[in-house]
């Protein structure tokens, strides 16, 4: 139940921060690998979640970004929503009063964002194997996207028999 609320508090609070983005005209020139370490303090690196201080060890939840918009019809530019997400973390209230909760007393890690391949199948099976590791590790997978295909992989390695 705890777990349940916990990360519903965590997604209302990704909810906001990208409702917070919407009409903003956002520029990025790269994306970071993180490569599952974080000697990188939150302070000074403003492309890691700004609640996720936590070190890989002793975080419940860890956080990843999926740069990848391979398959927008429309209009690119998805592939930047993890980074955007990030920075704006900084300039949210971090008390979420329907949960009676604050987030800097959750255990969080930022990963950082996956370095993905252009092919939306080769894309589908590095977050499968990640989301695969990061439950081997007992940890909590959070994951923001880049498109909705981004969501397949991990659906895959959570719940394999009925996907």
């Amino acid at each position: 139940m705890f777990t349940a609320s916990l990360l519903n508090a965590l997604f209302t609070m990704i909810g906001l921060l990208q409702a917070s983005l919407i009409g903003c005209k956002i520029v990025s020139a790269s994306f970071l690998s993180f490569s599952f370490s974080t000697s990188l303090g939150v302070l000074s690196n403003p492309s890691l979640f700004a609640v996720a201080d936590a070190e890989y060890g002793s975080a419940d939840y860890v956080l990843f970004g999926v740069p990848f918009d391979g398959t927008t019809s429309f209009k690119a530019g998805c592939r930047d929503a993890p980074l955007a997400i990030r920075q704006v973390s900084y300039n949210i209230e971090t008390y979420l009063p329907y949960y009676d909760l604050e987030m800097t007393d959750v255990s969080v890690h930022d990963m950082g964002d996956m370095y993905v391949e252009c092919l939306p199948d080769l894309m589908v099976e590095q977050v499968a194997d990640a989301v695969c590791d990061l439950i081997k590790d007992e940890k909590i997978p959070i994951m923001m996207g880049g498109e909705h295909s981004v969501t397949v992989g991990a659906v895959q390695a959570l719940k394999p028999k009925w996907y």
